[in-house]
């Protein structure tokens, strides 16, 4: 192994001779031998021996109001699992988050690395950057490829948001006269798992106004503690109607202002303190028991929180009541109060907090007295792009922007067009990524495909094989030529982007250039300096046109944009069932509806929450323990439970054969039909035991099945469920997490403790919705059975002709019998 030649603070201590005899030892070493290659360091690592050891998202307890938490770099990205460093000079950048309310006493980095024992040692290194700092430089030795070194990161270059974190080579090798910078050879590896942050900080007094949300509900925490959410109790223990929606409401709250990190919220009874003799402490009645050390959201009407937070605090709730306070015995601790005189108020302050956005109100305390939510229309999403509309770039988010290769020198990048801090190419200045929303539940008429019009100008002196690559959701379309050897300026240049690209919800168009000098000789000097292209901000994207129509149930579509369940982003079309209302179950769906409301950032403030809501024309949501649920989902759901018994699919093999999914009556003759013409498009089949199991062996597992409702044509329901409470909520707080949640599709879901055990299965039973117009649904015919469509109008043509036929001679029979003709 390979460490930097770093020293400790301890070190120093030692007396003036050891110190002597030390130093002297060491020339000697280096003097004997020059080629041992110990990695230098710009900066002083000091180690503590004292430092605690804990996982990704940890604290320990270290001195007195200091606490320690480490995560490994891996857990900062999920860009990458392979950190590579390939070619002559390479970078990855990582952002390191710091919340507002830390303050910083340390921050130690532990690397640990691989390089190539190809390397020239004299000639390679591996630097790291804080903010655009180097902070260390480590010689690359091919003697010794595996590298470990402790690195102090300064604290005053560290600022409260994202701080980039920078890995950059220079690596070199020599093979005859020159060198090749692309060579296989070159590379280094940073250990992203092994390779540790360590921070010990002190939590900050909290900031007390409700326009500092943000650094409450703050995504850059590195250790994601759970929410509590505290109400009075009811008189069976069990959450009411109102209860459930407001718990809802805030965890939905939650979700938004978090953005993308999935919220983690539980529910607890809320208890009758003992204050101190003498305290004049606010709230000094909360029992601290309560509170575990977390922050917590109080809510419940103004009269069920009077006897914990006093007469004096219920004078000043008049209307929907929205309150931030520190906790009684701990200062960096929130306590959040949604309020009210009754359900009314309280529902209308809990989905306020959804709604807040901008830093208002700058008070610690408000009253709501109106709330008036936007109309958005069904099927909308961020960056919606509606069918058949021509939207500039511009009018999507990205605006006229200069690109530059990657092989291309980053010295002079300093204008505000460009991004970075001028020493290093930024990742946004090498492609162009456009985002965009489609309705979930599109179907694209025919065979039309989107039509992309680009605006864009490139430099002079590109090498004939530079291209500009085009992009969608991660998928090749196609590579512009950039060939004209003295620049060009192209507008309106149209490219077809297949419509079978496309997906429900999010989309991503990305434009990627890779601009190659003109002269690149092996030892010839390469100018890069005018590897640059501009995309304009005129340039368009316009999308076939689209009706509304869709095969159902598909759990990808509930991951990608919450269809069919949020068909509506304000949840009018959503009833959602908390199956006894135990706090357990009243989590999991909180945490499953807080995933949801975060895929559009719109608070489901219209849905229906309860224990027995009306599902009448409303999607629903089942959450509850297994033996809890209604018998009658039970049988109509993909995976059987029953109360005596349970049928599993065990796949014994799977191969390519015809479709077997079971088609609705008025569509398998058209698939009999065309099969006659045409082999139909094969499909995996799985040929399946199926076994019979007395009870229910669901085990540790978590359950998540889609399937349509038993008591309401065209309805969909997604049943959420385990064997346990405590269980249901674990699972529910997994599935809602990254790993889980993108691997979700099919209608049946089952997991364990690790995402790789995930387990789905695809639909056997299928439905059809759509509110489209007639031609919607023979656009969708003629797509799938055209043959069969063609050939049913040609019987129905034929047929028609041979009734006119005999029609024809029947009149002339009866109306002119005496004139002969020839065919009688």
């Amino acid at each position: 192994m390979k460490y930097a030649n770093f020293h400790s603070r301890r070190d120093r201590a030692r007396s003036i001779p050891n110190q002597h005899a030390f130093l002297s030892l060491l020339l000697t070493m280096v003097l004997l031998t020059p080629s041992l290659g110990i990695a230098q360091a710009t900066t002083e690592a000091v180690l503590d021996e004292s430092t605690t050891e804990a996982g990704d998202g940890t604290n320990a307890a270290s001195a007195a109001g200091t606490r320690r938490i480490e995560r490994s770099l891996a857990s900062f990205t999920d860009a990458f699992k392979d950190a590579r460093l390939l070619g002559s000079r390479a970078q990855i950048n990582f952002d390191i988050p710091l919340p507002a309310r830390w303050e910083p006493r340390e921050l130690r980095l532990d690397l640990v690395y691989r390089n190539s024992v190809n390397l020239l040692q004299a000639h390679s290194q591996l630097r790291v950057e804080l903010n655009g700092l180097i902070i260390a430089q480590l010689r690359l030795d091919p003697e010794r490829p595996e590298g470990r070194a402790q690195i102090r990161l300064p604290l005053d270059l560290l600022r409260v948001g994202y701080n980039q974190l920078v890995f950059a080579v220079a690596q070199h090798t020599l093979v005859e006269d020159c060198e090749d910078p692309g060579a296989p050879e070159l590379w280094t590896q940073i250990d992203t798992q092994g390779s540790r942050l360590h921070l010990d900080y002190e939590p900050r007094s909290l900031n007390t106004s409700l326009s500092a949300l943000e650094e409450l509900f703050d995504a850059r925490l590195w250790n994601k503690e759970p929410w509590r959410i505290l109400m009075p109790p009811s008189q069976n223990a069990a959450l009411d109607d109102a209860q459930l929606t407001w718990g809802a409401l805030v965890a939905q709250a939650i979700a938004i202002h978090l953005g993308f990190v999935p919220p983690t919220v539980e529910s607890a009874p809320l208890t009758l303190g003992t204050a101190q003799d003498g305290s004049q402490r606010r709230f000094a009645a909360l029992n601290a028991s309560d509170l575990l050390d977390r922050d917590a959201i109080l809510i419940g009407t103004r009269d069920q929180l009077r006897p914990i937070l006093g007469a004096e605090w219920a004078s000043s709730v008049t209307d929907g009541y929205l309150a931030l306070f520190a906790q009684p015995n701990d200062d960096t601790r929130a306590l959040l109060i949604v309020s009210g005189r009754d359900a009314q108020e309280v529902e209308r302050a809990a989905t306020t907090l959804a709604f807040m956005e901008t830093p208002f109100p700058d008070r610690a305390q408000v009253l709501v007295s109106d709330l008036i939510p936007p109309d958005i229309p069904a099927n909308s999403g961020p960056g919606l792009l509606p069918g058949g509309v021509k939207a500039r770039f511009m009018d999507l988010g990205a605006s006229t922007t200069t690109l530059v290769s990657p092989l291309a020198p980053a010295s002079w990048f300093t204008d505000p067009g460009f991004s970075g801090s001028g020493t290093q190419v930024s990742a946004v200045q090498r492609h162009l990524r456009l985002d965009f929303w489609i309705q979930p539940d599109f179907h694209i008429m025919g065979s039309e495909d989107a039509i992309l019009s680009l605006n864009f100008s490139y430099g002079a002196a590109f090498r004939g094989d530079s291209v500009l690559n085009l992009l969608v959701n991660g998928v090749f379309v196609r590579g512009i030529p950039l060939d004209d050897p003295v620049g060009a300026s192209l507008y309106d240049y149209r490219l077809r982007i297949p419509s079978s690209l496309l997906r429900a919800g999010p989309n991503r168009l990305e434009l990627v250039p890779m601009l190659v000098p003109l002269k690149t000789d092996r030892c010839q000097l390469r100018q890069g300096e005018n590897l640059l292209m501009t995309v304009y901000g005129d340039s368009a994207l316009q999308l076939p046109f689209m009706t509304q129509f869709s095969r159902l149930p598909d759990l990808a579509l509930l991951v990608q944009s919450g269809f069919p369940w949020i068909r509506d982003l304000q949840g009018r079309d959503l009833a959602v069932q908390v199956v006894s209302g135990s706090r357990e179950a009243a989590g999991a769906a909180w945490t499953l509806l807080a995933r949801l409301a975060q895929i559009n950032g719109v608070p489901l403030h219209r849905a229906r929450l309860g224990t027995a809501p009306d599902t009448e024309g409303r999607e629903s949501i089942v959450v509850g323990v297994l033996n809890d649920l209604d018998p009658v989902l039970r049988d109509a759901a993909p995976l059987y439970l029953g109360e005596k018994t349970s049928r599993i699919d065990y796949t014994t093999l799977r191969v390519l054969t015809e479709p077997e999914t079971a088609l609705a009556w008025w569509e398998s003759p058209l698939a009999i039909l065309q099969g006659w013409f045409t082999a139909r498009p094969a499909e995996p089949r799985e040929f399946e035991s199926h076994v019979t199991y007395a009870g229910h062996p669901l085990g540790r597992l978590g359950l998540l099945m889609a399937f349509e409702s038993p008591t309401q044509t065209g309805r969909s329901v997604l049943l959420l469920s385990a064997t346990e409470p405590q269980r249901l909520l674990e699972r529910a707080t997994q599935i809602v997490q990254p790993e889980y949640w993108f691997n979700v599709r099919g209608s049946l879901v089952l997991w364990n403790d690790k995402p790789d055990e995930l387990r789905w299965q695809p639909a056997r039973q299928t439905f059809i919705i759509g509110e489209g117009p007639t031609e919607a649904r023979l656009s969708y015919l003629f797509g799938h059975y055209p043959q069969a469509l063609q050939a049913l109008l040609l019987g129905l043509a034929a047929l028609l002709a041979l009734l006119l036929l005999i029609l024809m001679r029947r009149f002339r029979r009866r109306h002119h019998p005496l004139i002969h003709h020839e065919d009688n």
